[in-house]
């Protein structure tokens, strides 16, 4: 427990409870730095205030020392102390003279900062009339303070927090000293404040390294007696510390005289960190490749001692190997080629697994025949008399257990050649075709191929070069006619003017698309309406003499589909 800490508690009590009030104060005396010796202080004396800062000289042992205080707001000054006699009962005479006068906060907060000229031991602050009995002013200090006056009407909140409601105290700076800031948030009407300093009674020296790893000891001198307020040993000089922070300490001498010092003490810890690993054969965690339990100690940037435990497990590499004999027509693990194979894969370990296959591929026997009869024959293969056309396989096993296929196709020359029956949906002609050129058609002509233009049953003879005679027919029927003219005239006689395909049925088109295009690419005329022709112009303009393409695309409620292409000269 700090001294603010007790001291706070000490004043709850003191409310509660007036009868403890002695007490309290007793305990304040003897921890006062003035209290028993009759310390006196040097205090500032202030001068320059301009706006939002002033300066304070303050003369100890013939040695002019200056303290600047800066706002970020607008403060004046005040001939006296409020309240001056509020402060009668502190040791040490407090000169009623010219102090600031502040009023602690600017817009969402006041910052408040003072320095000294140079680095100072134990200096005080003392503060009157911080806040109102109507509205309460709290203060964040920067620094860590020890109440060594209390006028009355303050809270202390913790070492770096008060509240006044029109309050009245000095506060001590334990330790070596340069600057405080002062934050608020609360607007009031004034504060006086000022500084004071003077040297310790008597010399206190603290021994030990203040930066350590989990512990440290600190050891004290220059007393009889000595409070530190925290460690396991406070009420000795030697001290172990176990948590950083700043710590507080009051020296007691022979003449019962008292100084109040404060050191700052830093300890990091000792880090042990475990680390469970896996590695596979052949691989290495920091250097280990084996298994087992391996301890490194190292020395870390703050000097502390870093343990690292490794458990580490090494799994180890597996494989397997197999030798497989299959067929030529066969597939083992997506191989079909003798060869040796070799495979890594990742185990269920995560480590690899390494499979080798010996892979022999034994030759199996394809034998294929075919044979040609005429339509009523009958052939003798292998004891078997075949009259029907197709393919039949037989299999044996070979001496190194692969089958041997054997497979004979029969084919017998009656199929027909001219086709199914057929609907057509032009009306260019339709040509037939036969097996060869020893055909004789229905009209008696001898030739491979004939054209047909009408509806109607043709038929042809034709004989292959085994001998077999076969004789086809095919029913052709001519769905719509139409006439396309090659050429038109577009001079305005009145005669072939315009270009349009002629369709002589009047089939009842579903669809109709014509497109004309010149020879570079362009549409030069589309329409949609089978009425419609080309009267040889392009956006208004008479298009030249020249051959044109056009594309006609149909459907009718018999022909699904109609693609009739070619060319049109166009003469002027």
């Amino acid at each position: 427990m700090n001294l603010n800490t007790l001291f706070k508690q000490s004043y709850f009590i003191r409310i509660a409870n007036p009868i403890v009030l002695s007490f309290v104060c007793s305990f304040l005396m003897l921890t006062n730095i003035t209290g028993q010796c009759n310390q006196g202080y040097e205090w500032a004396v202030w001068s320059n205030f301009a706006g939002n800062s002033a300066t304070g000289t303050i003369n100890v042992n013939g040695q002019s020392i200056a303290v600047d205080m800066t706002a970020n707001y607008t403060f004046d000054f005040t001939n006296v102390i409020f309240n001056y006699p509020m402060f009668n009962g502190f040791s040490s005479v407090v000169p009623n003279t010219t102090v600031p006068r502040t009023e602690w906060t600017a817009g969402v907060g006041g910052e408040t900062t003072m320095c000294f000229s140079q680095t100072v031991s134990n200096p005080i602050l003392l503060l009157s009339s911080l806040g109102n009995p109507s509205t309460a002013v709290t203060l964040t200090l920067s620094k860590e303070y020890i109440v060594i006056y209390d006028g009355g009407a303050m809270i202390y909140v913790n070492d770096t927090t008060i509240i006044g409601q029109e309050g009245f105290a000095i506060l001590l700076f334990p330790g070596n000293f340069d600057c405080v800031s002062v934050f608020s948030s609360t607007p009031e009407f004034y504060t006086n404040i000022t500084w004071g300093l003077n040297p310790p009674l008597f010399p206190v020296t603290i021994s030990g390294n203040t930066i350590g790893c989990d512990s440290l000891i600190l050891t004290a001198s220059g007393g009889v007696s000595y409070q530190w307020n925290g460690g396991t040993t406070p009420n000795s000089a030697t001290n172990t510390f176990l948590s950083s922070g700043i710590y507080f300490l009051t020296v007691t001498d022979a003449s019962n005289c008292t100084v109040t010092t404060s050191v700052e003490v830093q300890l990091n810890s000792s880090i042990t960190t475990i680390l469970n690993e896996i590695i596979c054969q052949g691989q290495d965690f920091n250097g280990y490749t084996s298994t087992g339990t391996y301890m490194d100690t190292t020395i870390g940037s703050s000097g502390c001692t870093n343990i690292e435990i490794l458990n580490l497990e090494v799994f180890q590499h597996s494989s397997r190997t197999d030798t497989i004999t299959i067929c030529n027509n066969e597939i083992y693990n997506g191989y079909s080629e003798t060869g040796t194979y070799v495979e890594t894969l990742t185990s269920a370990n995560g480590c690899d697994s390494i499979y080798t296959l010996h892979l022999t591929v034994i030759d199996s026997y394809l034998i294929e025949d075919t044979a040609s009869i005429c339509e009523g024959e009958t052939y003798d293969y292998n004891g078997q008399i075949l009259s029907e056309e197709g393919l039949y396989v037989d299999s044996m096993l070979s001496i190194a257990g692969c089958d041997s296929v054997i497979t004979f196709y029969l084919n017998i020359e009656n199929e027909p050649f001219l086709g199914q029956d057929t609907l057509l949906c032009f009306a260019e002609g339709f040509r037939l075709y036969a097996p060869n050129e020893n055909t004789i058609w229905y009209d008696n002509t001898i030739s491979i191929s004939n054209k047909v233009t009408e509806t109607g049953l043709y038929w042809a003879t034709t004989v292959d070069n085994l001998g077999c005679k076969t004789t086809d027919s095919i029913y052709i029927e001519f769905n719509f006619n139409s006439f396309i003219p090659n050429g038109f005239t577009p001079n305005d006689d009145g005669f072939n003017d315009c270009f349009f395909p002629n369709f002589s049925d009047n089939p009842f088109f579903v669809s109709y698309k014509l497109n004309v295009i010149d020879r570079w690419g362009n549409l030069v005329f589309s329409t949609d309406n089978p009425n419609d022709c080309w009267n040889g112009e392009f956006r208004n303009q008479k298009c030249p003499s020249a051959v044109y393409i056009y594309w006609i695309e149909l459907q009718t409620d018999t022909c699904p589909n109609v693609l009739l292409k070619g060319d049109i000269t166009l003469i002027r």
